[in-house]
């Protein structure tokens, strides 16, 4: 006799939620949320947050919660494992086959995603009627943006960039980050894109182009990062320039004037800290064990978990998520991740 699907569905795996909630009665664990549209904050049980009843139940015969809960399955002990080891070089290149397609799967499987989808339909028919010079909507595409379509179509979507963008990430250097405070965030939109390559007119968020950074935090310490390659190599560079800068101020706080023996001590201690910061990223990157995350990395980490989020941002503190109601407000109540548009 086959098993009931279960009514409730995640679109953030629970085991994932687990590790920023904290330990309550009855060995069930509880989160601290701050809904953006709302602008409040409220205390949840894991089973109740980043889910939605019959979120993956599908307009055709496929079991799409039994492919997810497969790819939770098998990535779940591997994330333990990075956690307790503290370490990349304990997983097999299977380990991170599997990563791969859960970083893919995740990316793809959220609110976000169906809401992008509809979003992008919406200006296809917009599109479509001016083409036409007709006011009348084409039939087919108010089809396709009914919710119980969108629900198939995002599925399939997810299932066929498993099994095409997971090469992107292979030729990515892997980095962990862990910082000495539980403050790192998740939310209901978790596998963050960022590119500080300036490409416009065109879009710079794309797991193909030079620069793209994505991350995807572990645990309230630890994110996981997926880098350009381009991006240690950034690393390398900046250790040897601060270096160099290093010891010609070193000449000019021993021979040189006045005025620069004092830029001389007031540079040295920045470039020191600039140096030893790009050598620890790139020790990371070479061995696998964590890079030390900063304040900085924090909030920068915490402030793109805030703004890839469709709504909810998740921590194990409600005093960690003020941070993020500091950005939402910055922000402003119209502001929307990123959602793709069609010219």
């Amino acid at each position: 006799m086959s098993q009931a699907r279960p009514k409730v569905h995640h679109y953030v795996p629970r085991f994932l939620l687990k590790n920023f909630s904290t330990r309550g009665k009855k060995d069930k664990f509880y989160i601290w949320c701050y809904d953006k549209k709302r602008d409040n904050f409220f205390r949840s049980e894991i089973s109740n947050i980043a889910a939605e009843s019959g979120f993956n139940d599908l307009s055709i015969d496929f079991n799409y919660e039994e492919v997810l809960s497969k790819i939770e399955d098998s990535c779940a002990p591997i994330i333990k494992k990075l956690l307790e080891t503290n370490s990349l070089s304990c997983l097999t290149r299977k380990d991170f086959d599997w990563l791969y397609s859960f970083i893919i799967c995740q990316r793809y499987r959220t609110n976000w995603f169906r809401e992008t989808m509809s979003d992008v339909n919406i200006q296809l028919a917009e599109h479509l009627k001016n083409f036409a010079n007709s006011d009348e909507p084409d039939s087919g595409i108010q089809a396709a943006l009914k919710r119980g379509n969108m629900k198939t179509d995002s599925a399939i979507f997810v299932v066929r960039a498993m099994k095409d963008q997971t090469q992107y990430l292979k030729n990515k250097s892997v980095m962990l980050m862990k910082s000495q405070t539980p403050d790192m965030f998740i939310s209901d939109s978790p596998v963050c894109l960022h590119n500080d390559v300036d490409m416009r007119p065109y879009s710079n968020i794309g797991l193909a182009l030079t620069g793209i950074q994505v991350y995807l935090p572990l645990s309230s310490d630890m994110t996981l990062a997926f880098l350009c390659p381009t991006i240690p190599l950034g690393f390398q560079h900046s250790s040897s320039e601060a270096r160099k800068l290093i010891e010609r101020l070193k000449t000019d706080r021993m021979l040189g004037s006045t005025i620069q023996q004092k830029l001389a001590i007031d540079k040295l201690p920045e470039l020191h800290e600039i140096a030893e910061r790009s050598e620890l990223k790139a020790i990371a990157v070479q061995t696998g064990l964590p890079a030390p995350a900063d304040q900085e990395n924090i909030k920068f980490f915490n402030a793109l978990q805030v703004r890839s989020a469709e709504r909810f941002v998740f921590a194990n503190k409600k005093s960690s998520l003020l941070f993020a109601q500091t950005v939402a407000r910055g922000d402003g109540p119209n502001y929307r991740p990123m959602r793709m548009k069609l010219n």
